[in-house]
């Protein structure tokens, strides 16, 4: 029995560990961000893009709206405030509105949970458990929010001939877990290396990424990249792009596998083949997480949301495109900026200012808005201030609130009741 008892404590105090984040010097938990005083209103979404609450879907969130003033609205992603664009600071007014980056639900917090952390992810652009994500709105007392600023063209510097176009592909058809002991095939109950959502494990896989309005120029080197994680076999894995070998290495068992490959600009074609090839034998097989393919482009675009890269940089860039018309808004969410394009002459401008580091740029019109259709009022406990006699663990799947016969909530109230004990549960 003691035996019991003890590996249950170290299983329990094991998945406890794995809970806890390092970020930098700091272990988190994931609450420290909660205001346990505040309610909040809970939003799923499942797509990236711009969206926008007005008014009613705020007042039919069950949101305070009438009585706001659009500087105490505040958001929350991952334990991160949100910038936000809100058409008001004042009082909320039935045209009102608030705009916010959404982002889809990927692999950002998976990589807590590997022993390794990234190096051993083989996905990170797609999540173990779901690709919905969860926003908070609140309204706090502070000021004035976090909030998108304006970045406006300015005076004008040199035009940038191009932009860096990503085109990403990335798998989640297949759970590539791996598997010892031979024909016993056991999985440890921990995150494992190479373990996460790709294709299905393959002798060879052949992404195929489009190239188009290439721009050649010696400022940007087109490059590629896949990621990988292998099976429990001998390894002598080439990768190549449109049949030119670029990267070939030899290793046993699993492995998570990142390779960044320079292309020149003779080798790029209107469709580009990336291949990874197990060459030890046909048992040399692979689970591909994604590929993608950067290369400058034509400064063009014909649709109402677009997106590009920008690269880490020194100094400001002032873009100038060929779109349809209109009016658009440019979001550079890294640097906090919203504003909105100067059009001149048929084109539209705008400035990315410098900042140390690689990201997304959002063009939009508010023809690709979107808007939220899930959402819950939530008031979280702070469960440090509880001392319960009774903790009472159990799932979604076993614990139905609006069932009467609800087997841990009549468990739950009997121990809580006089015949019971009179326990805090």
């Amino acid at each position: 029995m003691r035996a019991i008892l003890f590996s249950l404590i170290c299983i329990l105090f094991s998945n406890l560990a794995f809970a806890q984040m390092l970020v930098g010097t700091d272990t988190l938990f994931g609450n420290e961000w909660i205001d346990y005083d505040k309610t909040y209103y809970k939003v799923k979404l499942a797509d990236d893009g711009i969206y926008r609450l007005d008014y009613d879907k705020l007042s039919e969130m069950g949101f305070p709206v009438a009585s706001a003033n659009g500087a105490n609205i505040q958001v929350h992603r991952n334990g991160k405030e949100v910038a936000l664009y809100s058409s008001t600071n004042g009082q909320f007014q039935t045209d009102d509105y608030i705009e916010f980056v959404g982002h889809r639900n990927d692999g950002e917090l998976d990589h807590h949970l590997y022993p390794n952390g990234k190096a051993d992810q083989l996905n990170p652009y797609y999540s173990l458990f779901s690709d919905t994500s969860s926003y908070f709105i609140s309204l706090h007392d502070n000021p004035v929010g976090l909030r998108f600023n304006e970045n406006p063209f300015g005076n004008g510097g040199s035009i940038e001939t191009f932009y860096v176009h990503e085109e990403l592909e990335y798998f989640g058809n297949f759970h590539h877990k791996p598997t010892y002991n031979g024909p016993a095939k056991v999985q440890y109950s921990h995150f494992d290396i190479s373990e996460g959502f790709g294709n299905q494990v393959s002798n060879e896989t052949i992404i195929e990424l489009p190239a188009s309005d290439v721009v050649e120029t010696f400022l940007f080197t087109p490059r590629a990249t896949v990621r990988f994680g292998s099976n429990s076999n001998t390894h002598n894995v080439e990768v190549s792009v449109n049949g030119v070998l670029k990267e070939s290495e030899s290793f046993f068992a699993f492995k998570t596998s990142e390779y960044e490959m320079d292309v020149e600009f003779a080798e790029l074609s209107n469709s580009n083949l990336i291949k990874v090839l197990g060459a030890a034998s046909n048992v040399d097989k692979y689970s591909v997480a994604y590929a993608k393919l950067m290369y400058p482009r034509a400064t063009t675009f014909d649709t109402d949301y677009f997106e590009f890269v920008a690269e880490a940089s020194t100094f400001d860039k002032y873009y100038q495109f060929d779109f349809p018309g209109g009016e658009y808004f440019i979001i550079d969410e890294a640097n906090g900026h919203r504003t909105q394009g100067l059009v001149e002459n048929g084109k539209i401008k705008f400035k990315v200012e410098a900042l140390n580091q690689e990201r997304k740029i959002i063009v939009y019109n508010q023809n690709s808005l979107r808007t939220i259709n899930s959402f819950e009022k939530r008031d979280f406990v702070d469960y440090s201030q509880v001392d319960p006699n009774f903790l009472f663990l159990t799932s979604e799947k076993l614990y139905n609130p609006n069932d009467q016969n609800n087997a841990v909530k009549l468990y739950a109230d009997y121990r809580s009741s006089q015949a019971g004990g009179s326990y805090n549960t």
